[in-house]
């Protein structure tokens, strides 16, 4: 073979043909190789990373950019909002946990941006529903979590509650303690 590779079918590769070199070595992933030079202000070579992340509801997508120095930088850089969780993949435990510093990352990667949601189980005074969970979202207003606290217990539509803890009436909003359990009284 030219230039001292020979060709060899990879299986895991779908039968495509993989090109290793003399010494048997595969090259590395395509969006790991070497990247052309791009635009920058002179002085030392900056590094350029490539992230795999997976936004919610989405596939996992490649994203290359400078190193970050910070994770401010980071967030900025991969539009991660205020109120999205970005996590990091862990390959020894084979889990994602909270990237709390930049020192968690290296280039290649796999990230996840999570957006947390906030749940209550509410039951009925009368007994008929307990423990139904309740899930919402950031943005999420008081008018849309009572509709579907309602909507949860059976009662008709536009009905109003009050939600009790206990003896004390709970206001309803999007920052009621996750996993609280409420009753509703129309």
């Amino acid at each position: 073979a030219a230039g001292g590779q020979v060709g060899s079918q990879h299986p895991s590769w779908g039968g495509r043909w993989a090109w290793r070199s003399a010494q048997g070595q595969l090259p590395r992933h395509p969006a790991l190789r070497e990247r052309p030079e791009w635009p920058r202000a002179a002085g030392p070579p900056m590094a350029y990373w490539s992230l795999f992340v997976q936004y919610p509801n989405r596939e996992p997508v490649l994203r290359e950019l400078l190193a970050p120095q910070s994770l401010s930088e980071l967030r900025d850089a991969l539009e991660v909002f205020d109120d999205q969780h970005l996590l990091v993949g862990d390959p020894h435990l084979g889990q994602f946990t909270p990237v709390e510093r930049v020192s968690q990352l290296y280039d290649g990667v796999s990230l996840r941006v999570a957006v947390p949601r906030r749940r209550i189980f509410v039951c009925r005074q009368d007994g008929l529903v307990r423990g139904r969970p309740v899930v919402w979202y950031p943005g999420a207003g008081a008018e849309q979590i009572e509709a579907a606290i309602v909507k949860a217990c059976g009662f008709p539509v536009g009905t109003a509650i009050e939600l009790l803890d206990q003896d004390v009436a709970v206001v309803i909003s999007a920052t009621i303690p996750n996993d609280s359990a409420l009753t509703a009284v129309p």
